[in-house]
């Protein structure tokens, strides 16, 4: 077991998914691979703040504005 299994399956309930389809199972699964690194890449939550994953999933879930700025700045770093 790594911290991602540990994390997927904590927080994203990996586990628990009830999906039996081969290619829904691997797509959710990207989807939340993706999350969890555009999750770990948030710098504006420091350790000190103790935003934890299911803090931070939760502010995504209601504030997308956050998400949109966290891929669009990432996208302009690459560039």
């Amino acid at each position: 077991e790594n911290n991602l299994h540990w994390v997927l399956d904590v927080h994203f309930r990996e586990d628990a998914c009830k999906i039996k389809a081969e290619k829904a199972m691997q797509n959710l699964s990207l989807i939340r691979k993706i999350c969890y690194n555009l999750m770990k890449l948030d710098k504006r939550f420091d350790k000190k703040k103790k935003m934890t994953y299911k803090k931070m999933s939760m502010l995504y879930t209601y504030h997308l504005e956050y998400v949109q700025e966290l891929i669009f700045e990432k996208i302009v770093e690459n560039i």
